[in-house]
């Protein structure tokens, strides 16, 4: 397992984001657990999870110039995203 991925396991237990129950999914599926990413965006969590995003793109090795499909509430991700990889940059050229 990499780095980036232990990291985001430890961040989902630690914003508490897996819930157990009895959830109806939009798809009107029954489901005994519930992952509410939500929850990973706000306050510091928002930044931690957005350079996991970074890491998992760098190991990937994908290559883009523009990210579609994001929501309105997916808005907060982006711009950590856009922060973490612009602070990676930065950092690389000084």
């Amino acid at each position: 397992m990499e780095e980036y991925q232990k990291k985001f396991l430890e961040l989902s237990l630690k914003a508490e984001v897996l819930e157990f129950g009895d959830f109806t999914l939009k798809s009107g599926r029954k489901s005994p657990y519930f992952f509410n990413a939500a929850r990973m965006l706000n306050g510091g969590y928002l930044y931690e999870l957005a350079d996991c995003y970074k890491q998992a793109i760098d190991a990937a090795n994908l290559k883009f110039d523009c990210i579609y499909g994001l929501i309105l509430i997916k808005l907060k991700l982006l711009l950590g995203l856009l922060y973490s990889i612009l602070v990676m940059k930065y950092l690389r050229h000084l």
